[in-house]
């Protein structure tokens, strides 16, 4: 089982609250005024270069080349644009995209655990498919084993190219995931960081997971090791761990006040998260669908989604917007720091596991998969 991705829902917010003004984010300076190359004002989070500087340095070249592609994108294929992701685009989120770049329509469904396959056989039988695409490096694996990214060369839309290291060049990083603990802090204060400490007799009935969640160890086995993980998983399971459909409720109530999950949907305020060590860490992606009939458009769409700073200001401050993905941590400090409510408390926990973690990256996406088998085939035993 692949990641699932934090994407927006439907009903989220009013178009109005998303078009915000880009006061003080942004110059007004064309990319045409440019003499030369910006360079990347560097600060490493993990495996990703942050570039304090890009809204002031990088983005007035991004900005132009968006509106040529909106141009470019009305001009193909009627100026409709087929996105399909885990779930279906919400009304609010196609409002806001559509506001920034009018004329466009925005045609989405929503797959869920099964959107790589129905991609792949929309390629294979030749009907519509989707003209972007999106995933982390192992959930998106059959898609570019596939042959299905556009070798798209992001640079030229003036995107950092430190940007483009943790996965292949054609994927654009456009938001961070990681495994987290969540907690109850009405009936816990603290929980450690490391998964053998929950192997102590104190967290009796206390911990409790999904039942098909059984990539949350694999950060662990990348780690420890195949066989450790496989062990702690059974020694969990045979003691303090709890399988079960509704993990979220049962934390919401208390009844398990620790479970082993991601990031926190719950905007209850006893509910907190915190980072574990060795656990975890990916980048989500977006990328053009060699099969689409609108690459200006999936184009402009990653882009636009992955570091628009209207669009990344709306989804750290609205609220109703508060549940969508963590941005992309290569984004100045600044910027991320406008986050309020869930989407703070998700960010602050997701942007320190960054540090701390295992992240996946394209050298060891195999070894993720494998990880990934061989947790399940403890999980289900």
């Amino acid at each position: 089982m692949g990641h699932r991705t934090a994407r927006l829902g439907a009903g989220l917010v009013s178009t109005a609250a998303l078009v915000l003004a880009s006061a003080g984010l942004v110059t007004a300076q064309s990319a045409a005024d440019a003499t030369e190359a910006p360079v990347c004002d560097a600060v490493p989070v993990g495996i990703v270069t942050r570039c304090e500087n890009f809204y002031t340095d990088y983005w007035p070249a991004v900005n132009a080349a968006l509106d040529q592609l909106h141009q470019e994108a009305l001009a193909t294929n009627g100026g409709q644009v087929v996105i399909w992701d885990w779930y279906e685009l919400s009304p609010d989120v196609i409002n806001a995209f559509t506001t920034r770049f009018p004329g466009l329509t925005i045609k989405t469904q929503g797959f869920q655990q099964n959107l790589s396959s129905s991609i792949i056989t929309a390629q294979q039988t030749g009907t519509e498919n989707t003209d972007y695409l999106s995933g982390s490096l192992t959930s998106a694996t059959p898609l570019y084993d596939s042959g299905l990214f556009e070798q798209v060369d992001w640079t030229q839309y003036g995107i950092p190219a430190e940007w483009l290291t943790v996965g292949p060049a054609e994927l654009l990083p456009d938001s961070l995931n990681s495994w987290l603990l969540n907690y109850n802090t009405s009936k816990v204060t603290e929980v450690p960081s490391a998964l053998t400490d929950f192997l102590d007799a104190s967290f009796k009935d206390q911990l409790a997971m999904a039942s098909w969640n059984g990539q949350f160890f694999t950060g662990y086995g990348m780690a420890n090791g195949k066989d450790a993980m496989q062990q702690l998983i059974a020694d969990l399971k045979g003691g303090n761990l709890t399988l079960t459909d509704n993990p979220g409720d049962l934390l919401s109530t208390g009844d398990k006040p620790i479970t082993f999950a991601g990031q926190l949907f719950n905007p209850n305020p006893d509910l907190a998260v915190a980072p574990i060590t060795d656990g975890g860490v990916w980048i989500q992606f977006g990328g053009v669908n060699a099969e689409g009939k609108n690459k200006p458009g999936a184009t402009l769409y990653a882009i636009w989604n992955a570091y628009d700073p209207d669009w990344i200001t709306a989804r750290l401050t609205t609220e109703d917007l508060n549940t969508s993905a963590v941005p992309f941590p290569g984004l100045p400090t600044d910027v991320l720091g406008q986050a309020t409510g869930l989407a703070k408390v998700n960010a602050d926990a997701m942007y320190e596991q960054a540090t701390i973690g295992q992240w996946e990256t394209q050298d060891t996406r195999d070894q993720w998969n494998e990880m990934i088998s061989a947790a399940d085939e403890i999980m289900y035993q």
